[in-house]
């Protein structure tokens, strides 16, 4: 069977290097992940998190269910090169949803490795999100010291962590199931980072079922491209863990299966390198997380360690840890988890997922840079950014205008009733959350729907993104209309929960029946949403324009700037007191044209 899998593997890479140069690269530019233990959560159960953070490039936007198959003996899975943009996939064979439109060609697999007899059924986007049993799994993009090319690329790596995820779920049932799964297959075909340089060649999951919670860290081997690095550690019971774009587990112990697992080379690989001297006692995060993602200076222990407090500190407000430590490779200055002071709830992650740090002295929506209107989005890029932030940057929010979604993972120990994930679209603070069971088969066509290229009322993504969008134009005013509304369908979200939760005893004997009814209730709360949501962007274009504030015919309100911002901009003119003789204005004799000059004194 390997030398079958090796056969397809090297028959594919003659085509790959056809396409290499034609292929976009992929930015997932740096997520946010949570995870919570069972002893944790208000309801029993674990939950994890994820905000896809897209970057330069376009994303796709459908929310894809891959169906459960049976497969035949000495069956080979194909294995792709997930890209951004629409579409990330063509492949009939996955899902229907990724069946060819419109003249689109088929994409063309890596290599392939061995098929498992059969496979489960799971929600995705730019990574696999839960499957029919509940196994849920969040993102964060990390760096290592490492990279290797995949073999679009000429190298000798298959596995990225797109394909990762989805594989782990469409074979396990369990945490451990996934990590070891995932794990022992980039040590046999190799491992590649999906961004571009050694700021994005490792990844990190979050990965839970209904007991457990485990953090995986993944990078490639330093040298030998065809097999891979990996550790993982399992988060208490009792705790919360954040991954936010660099590795937060430490020291390791492979002799303790119960809350390690990892590859036997974890420790020899950081040896040969002389990235651990084999006598202080071994940190994985200091062997292996790669900092400079600014020149010079650590940019990253901000832009990870400031989130990472923010989490802990809402949660944990008793620890008073402290938001100016960062979050550095060399050693720790955070926890790898925290016991939150209250138990979380569902709805504590969506709140989370929506903060710029208002109330620190961090917030966002405060100081001159969200100008007058309170405005927490800081876009980046451009020269201007590279000529005055060479060293440093913005806060890193966690809701972040370039989030395409953003979901949370609720796994407790009741099928179907227990088991589904709060999915929202574009940046969480102007998003409200639809549920979507595990084991339901379909949503409906608008979240599946669209592009970001192009703008359609059919897509609900750009609903939240028009509304979302609007909202800077008045921040402060704007996002009070929009969160309260949010709020509302949340609260309407919760009560279809808590319907289904109430007809658990349907899952012995009519399961099928129960499951159908959950979808059914989804959906059409879905579809409702998205109704309300264009109502919403209507509502909110005749409230909020040029200025104004209108709320029906008569006087409209304006409410100009705040004196804050007058007085400290220092462009607000001051007209002289006292009366101004005009100066007359008097022709010269430069002509332009067929018209004369005139010189204004």
């Amino acid at each position: 069977m390997a030398a079958r899998a090796l056969q397809a593997f090297l028959c594919v890479s003659a085509a790959w290097k056809l396409l290499a140069e034609a292929s976009p690269v992929v930015d997932r530019d740096h997520c946010t992940a949570m995870g919570v233990g069972k002893l944790a959560t208000v309801r029993g159960g674990t939950m994890v998190s994820h905000t896809d953070d897209s970057g330069d490039d376009t994303s796709d936007l459908r929310l894809v269910r891959v169906p459960a198959k049976d497969h035949e003996p000495g069956a080979m899975r194909p294995v792709y090169h997930i890209l951004d943009g629409y579409p990330r996939l063509v492949d009939a064979e996955r899902s229907p949803y990724y069946a060819p439109v419109n003249g689109q060609k088929a994409s063309v697999p890596l290599g392939y490795i061995p098929e498992v007899s059969h496979t489960y059924a799971y929600w995705e986007q730019d990574y696999a999100l839960q499957n029919e049993h509940g196994l849920a799994m969040g993102e964060s993009t990390c760096g290592s010291n490492a990279q290797q090319a995949s073999v679009a690329d000429g190298g000798k790596a298959l596995l990225a962590i797109e394909e990762l995820s989805r594989i782990a779920l469409e074979r396990c049932k369990t945490a451990r199931c996934a990590i070891t799964t995932m794990g022992g297959l980039a040590e046999e075909y190799g491992f590649y980072g999906s961004d571009p340089g050694l700021g994005g060649s490792a990844e990190a999951m979050i990965v839970g079922d209904p007991g457990e919670v485990w953090v995986f860290h993944i990078l490639p081997h330093p040298v030998n491209g065809s097999t891979a690095v990996w550790i993982s550690q399992r988060v208490p019971d009792d705790e919360i863990v954040v991954v936010a774009n660099m590795f937060v587990v430490r020291h390791i112990d492979l002799d303790d299966p119960e809350w390690f697992l990892g590859s036997a080379n974890v420790k020899v690989a950081a040896l040969e390198q002389g990235w651990w001297d084999g006598k202080e006692e071994f940190d994985f995060t200091a062997a292996y997380a790669y900092n400079q993602l600014s020149p010079l200076l650590h940019k990253n222990d901000y832009y990870s360690g400031r989130r990472i407090w923010r989490i802990f500190d809402w949660v944990a407000p008793s620890l008073h840890l402290d938001s100016t430590l960062g979050h550095v490779p060399e050693k720790p200055t955070y926890p790898f988890s925290v016991k939150p002071d209250e138990m979380v709830e569902e709805n504590t992650l969506m709140m989370i997922m929506k903060d710029h740090y208002e109330g620190t002295e961090y917030d966002l929506t405060k100081g001159l840079a969200a100008g007058p209107f309170g405005n927490p989005n800081r876009y980046a890029g451009g020269k201007g950014e590279q000529a005055v932030f060479p060293y440093g940057g913005w806060e890193r929010a966690i809701s972040m205008y370039r989030t395409t979604y953003s979901f949370i993972g609720v796994i407790r120990n009741t099928p179907i009733t227990g088991q589904y994930i709060w999915y929202g679209q574009d940046a969480p603070h102007g998003t409200c959350y639809i549920p979507v069971y595990a084991r339901q088969s379909s949503v409906p066509a608008a979240w599946y729907t669209g592009r970001q290229s192009e703008f359609s009322r059919d897509s609900a993504w750009w609903a939240f993104n028009f509304v979302n969008q609007w909202t800077t134009l008045k921040y402060s005013y704007i996002i009070k209309d929009v969160q309260a509304a949010a709020f509302a369908w949340q609260a309407k979200g919760f009560d279809v929960i808590k319907e289904i939760d109430s007809l658990f005893d349907m899952a012995a004997n009519n399961a099928g029946a129960l499951v159908a009814h959950a979808e059914e209730k989804t959906n059409s709360f879905s579809n409702d949403l998205l109704a309300s949501w264009w109502k919403l962007s209507d509502f909110l274009i005749a409230k909020y324009y040029n200025g104004y504030i209108t709320e029906g015919e008569g006087d409209r309100q304006s409410v100009g700037y705040p004196a804050w911002w007058l007085e400290s901009v220092g462009t607000y003119v001051n007209y002289p007191n006292g009366d101004v003789e005009p100066k007359p204005c008097q022709p010269n004799s430069k002509s332009v044209g067929r018209l004369r000059k005139i010189d204004f004194l």
